[in-house]
């Protein structure tokens, strides 16, 4: 029986134009409900953006900012925020080194996000849509909070190479997992959708075959082979298909990991 069931968001459970089937969503959350079980959202977006997509069910569970941040009952349960000695480091290395190629840097806080992107760019009037509370600052050391999460931006795809690079630099104390279409998110090590995952199923008392999770990316990875049944969507990256013990023939545009949910839940 289906106790559990994560899913990641941009790419996997929304279509392509940020939405979702809510006739569906309002179906599965009702059947999860009266079988005791738990939604949870874990994505690599903050919590703001996922309250607004899902106010229609305060109830829901959040990972966000890939596993830094966990949220039930609107509540913060817990965070991994990185030292700041720490991330001040790494976008010290990011800005310097000729390894990566001059990324779109968003440092991400538990109620802000902040940038050196110009306010009035279009780069960081497209950040908003994640990030409504995206603030400019002109050095680093004017951030206010602790972050959870580096968010590394290029217009590529494919930036397993950056990825790599990064984790041989700063092996063993961060981790940078490519997110999807041109995105790699940096978090303390051990710290994943996966980990946050796990916590929440040793809280409810949950083993893994009663897991199921769908995802789409590289971040996604630990998730899927957490699962007893991870499930990658057609337009899944090669990583997040190789972890996946199913991989669906159609794409996050086709409502597939709600019909799929509710497939498998009956």
């Amino acid at each position: 029986m289906i106790k559990l069931i994560a899913t990641d968001l941009d790419g996997t459970l929304l279509r392509d134009d940020g939405e979702f089937n809510v006739e569906l969503m309002d179906l599965l959350v009702a059947q999860l409900a009266d079988a005791d079980g738990h939604f949870v959202v874990a994505t690599g977006d903050p919590v703001s953006h996922v309250k607004k997509l899902f106010k229609r069910y305060p109830t829901l569970t959040t990972v966000a900012e890939n596993g830094a941040i966990i949220v039930q009952d609107d509540e913060v349960r817990r965070s991994f925020p990185i030292p700041d000695s720490l991330w001040q480091e790494a976008v010290t290395w990011i800005e310097t080194t000729d390894q990566l190629a001059e990324p779109y840097v968003i440092l991400a806080g538990a109620n802000r996000a902040y940038t050196k992107l110009p306010k009035d760019g279009d780069r960081f009037k497209a950040s908003q849509y994640y990030y409504e509370n995206l603030t400019h600052v002109n050095d680093w050391t004017e951030i206010p909070e602790p972050i959870l999460k580096l968010d590394l931006t290029w217009l590529q795809d494919d930036v397993n190479d950056y990825a790599d690079a990064f984790n041989r630099e700063f092996k063993g104390r961060l981790v940078a997992t490519p997110s999807g279409l041109g995105g790699m998110d940096v978090l303390l090590a051990g710290i994943s959708k996966a980990s946050a995952v796990s916590h929440l199923m040793d809280q409810w008392q949950i083993e893994p075959t009663e897991v199921l999770a769908f995802g789409d990316a590289g971040n996604d990875v630990p998730l899927l082979e957490l699962a007893g049944t991870g499930i990658a969507v057609e337009n899944a990256s090669d990583a997040a298909k190789r972890a996946a013990s199913e991989i669906l023939l159609t794409s996050n545009n086709d409502d597939s990991v709600l019909k799929t949910a509710l497939r498998l839940m009956y």
